[in-house]
């Protein structure tokens, strides 16, 4: 009965490990705003275009307006080389006062310089260098005549109402005024657009899935950056699409952490948030494993290794965790019987499949080694950062190094062990190789 479960959970697995997509299908990609966490948004373009999705509509609020003019237009590369030589004074006109409180400098100021920048930022901040870098890389022209169809959400507030508008429906010359509109930060001076005053889309709606279900889309990818609005829009979204007819298929993608505030434009930051997207896209469409790592793995990695040892190894494994193996039985009984059981009593997966509890098991361990989470893993380069950093343990307070000893101790000298003395054979897999290389190429700028 249990190898029956076994095989049912084997079967569920497989048919549900890759959201199925298809290249004729029609997608429509909501940019949520969110300062300079904009890029992230950058990664995951480009994992979707690794993907092969069929990009069809584009519509974002804010930072995500600007970003949607880009996809676009189909100027991926160009978007990347921007946001990976980002700076303050590539965005914002900033007296000297006001630059160093961006940036932290806060010692260097004199009180009297701390309250001109204040005083500054209170008057709200001139956004003229973005118009300029908007008016070189945006083409008005291109963006109407693309076959991809564009939209963005801005707020009015001379008359405190939204301006939720497809490009069909901004004026001619118009369309860099709008997007500097709805990316109008509250501490930005408002856009102005023949006497209206304007302010940023996201106080209204952050996540404008309402312009793609205008558009008939069926397939709505919405990735969400976060920002004050948040909340107003799934109030918003509720409110509005409450009353729609048709039936839609929305797939969220999110960032798993935040490394700066949305004001924060500097290029390492920006390289982070780029790298999380492209993972973080990966791990929405199953094609990475974990939760807090990204892991690309097909197969029960601890298994192979372990049934790939040889016999008196074997026996040496289990009693690692205190387990004794009955004679005559073969490698599977061992790890399905014996040693299975009790990893997934560490791991929490109890009934899980074992592909599941081997990725379990070491992101766990790589998380107590403190190893670093932001690159895409396959099951030998995780292992091989796990055995190299086994003696040289991270510092940490002397009760927690208890409570993680005391769980993971045995665990971690049996996979250590394992990668050590298998004869396990690894793949070379031509997708995660991929995969890495794309990675590794997506923070490179040429000089």
């Amino acid at each position: 009965m249990k190898q029956l479960m076994r095989n049912l959970l084997i079967i569920i697995f497989i048919f549900f490990s890759v959201i199925t997509i298809c290249s004729n299908e029609r997608y429509a990609l909501i940019l949520s705003g969110g300062g300079a966490r904009g890029a992230y948004q950058i990664g995951v373009w480009r994992a979707l275009k690794q993907l092969d999705i069929n990009i069809k509509g584009a519509y974002g609020t804010s930072v995500g307006a600007i970003n949607a003019a880009a996809v676009v237009l189909k100027e991926y590369e160009q978007a990347r080389t921007l946001w990976l030589n980002i700076d303050y004074n590539d965005v914002m006109d900033l007296s000297p006062e006001l630059e160093d409180i961006f940036r932290g400098n806060l010692s260097d100021l004199s009180l009297t310089d701390f309250e001109k920048g204040i005083g500054q930022l209170l008057k709200g901040i001139d956004i003229e260098p973005l118009r300029k870098k908007l008016d070189e890389i945006i083409s008005e022209t291109e963006v109407r005549q693309s076959e991809i169809d564009y939209g963005l959400v801005a707020f009015c507030i001379s008359d405190m109402k939204p301006r939720t508008l497809h490009i069909s429906e901004i004026p001619e010359g118009k369309l860099i005024d709008y997007i500097l509109a709805s990316a109008g930060l509250p501490i930005f001076k408002p856009e102005e657009i023949k006497g209206k005053i304007f302010v940023d889309g996201g106080i209204y709606n952050n996540i404008p899935i309402n312009l793609a279900l205008d558009r008939g889309f069926e397939n709505i990818i919405i990735v969400d950056i976060g920002s004050i609005g948040d909340l107003t829009t799934r109030i918003t979204n509720f409110i509005e699409n409450r009353n729609y007819d048709g039936e839609y298929n929305t797939i969220f993608i999110r960032p798993r952490k935040f490394y700066g505030n949305i004001l924060a434009f500097d290029p390492k930051i920006a390289s982070s948030y780029i790298k999380e997207g492209y993972l973080d896209t990966l791990a929405t469409f199953n094609m990475l494993a974990g939760k807090t790592f990204y892991i690309y793995m097909k197969d029960d990695v601890l298994y192979h290794m372990f049934v790939a040892l040889e016999p008196e190894l074997r026996n040496k494994a289990l009693k690692i965790m205190s387990l004794e193996s009955p004679e005559d039985v073969s490698p599977e009984y061992q790890y399905y019987r014996l040693l299975l059981p009790q990893l997934e009593q560490v791991a929490g997966t109890v009934s899980d499949h074992p592909v599941n509890t081997s990725i379990k098991i070491l992101e766990d361990l790589a998380n107590y080694l403190q190893i670093d989470p932001l690159y895409p893993y396959d099951s030998k380069s995780i292992l091989e950062r796990i055995d190299k950093k086994t003696d040289d343990k991270p510092k940490m307070s002397l009760l927690r190094g208890l409570i993680e000893e005391m769980k993971y101790g045995n665990v971690l000298d049996l996979v250590d062990f394992l990668f050590e003395n298998t004869n396990y054979a690894f793949p070379n897999d031509d997708r995660y190789n991929e995969i890495k290389t794309i990675f590794n190429n997506l923070t490179e700028v040429e000089k």
